[in-house]
């Protein structure tokens, strides 16, 4: 990746992504985050966040008409950071199938929302 990274939501990304590069163990990931938000490197918004995220082939995507084959996964994720399941009112990861929405890393500086599109092909 070249140049500054200026919007803090990619920092933070990136700086998880530079992280997990270094293959440490999920553990040792989560404790260095924490340490860095308590010591103020980080600030979480006290409010949720969302973001929209797709993955595949490049090919699988038509600019003419905006739309993505099945190829293409496509998510949304409001983020909630340190809340619980329970808090957020949903259900934990792997208690439902992933076509209603579940809370991912509950409790954790990552605790998110998901909201995926199974089998669906994306459109504008």
């Amino acid at each position: 990746m070249s140049g500054a990274i200026t919007n803090p939501s990619c920092r933070w990304i990136r700086r998880l992504r530079d992280l997990n590069a270094q293959e440490l163990k999920q553990s040792e990931v989560d404790r260095i985050i924490n340490d860095e938000v308590k010591s103020g490197n980080w600030c979480l918004p006290d409010h949720p966040t969302a973001g929209y995220r797709m993955l595949g082939p490049i090919s699988a995507y038509h600019v003419a008409t905006n739309t993505a084959d099945k190829e293409i996964e496509s998510w949304q994720s409001v983020h909630f950071p340190y809340k619980t399941a329970a808090e957020i009112g949903l259900p934990e990861e792997g208690t439902v199938a992933r076509t209603m929405p579940y809370v991912m890393s509950s409790g954790t500086f990552w605790s998110h929302v998901m909201i995926e599109h199974v089998g669906e092909p994306a459109k504008k």
